[in-house]
């Protein structure tokens, strides 16, 4: 595995013990999940709650069941249409089912610009959100 990931086997065993290489048989052809949008939202949402990440959002949390990919696909299903995207309906509040929704970009965007102007300015590559230091 760690030939596969370009990492040594001591780093390769750390990630295992600390969760963040998930170790399970290869899927077959045809049967990854990897490149679909719900993979991409899911992916995105644990790289906003790594305080590491430079896309971290604070104080923000994760439904307990999401945090197991096919977890989060059964809930909130796949999404085909591309003009389409995953986001909180709430900024202020964690991923959780009764807050996130596949919306429009359009949705999305007037969602983003609502909290921008009632709580603060974008911030980082991402659409991130920080409150005005004053």
């Amino acid at each position: 595995m760690a030939k596969s990931r370009n990492i040594s086997v001591f780093a390769a065993a750390r990630r295992i013990l600390s969760g963040r290489i998930d170790v399970q048989t290869p899927s077959k052809p045809g049967e990854s999940y990897v490149k679909t949008k719900v993979y991409r939202a899911w992916s995105n949402i644990k790289t906003a709650l790594n305080p590491r990440s430079k896309d971290h959002i604070p104080n923000i949390t994760m439904c307990e069941s999401w945090r197991d990919f096919k977890k989060f696909r059964n809930d909130v299903g796949e999404q085909m249409d591309p003009n389409m995207t995953f986001s909180r309906l709430d900024k202020s509040k964690g991923f959780y089912p009764e807050n996130c929704s596949w919306l429009t970009k359009s949705e999305a965007s007037k969602i983003n610009a609502e909290f921008m102007k009632k709580n603060g300015r974008l911030i980082g590559r991402k659409r991130q959100y920080s409150k005005i230091d004053k």
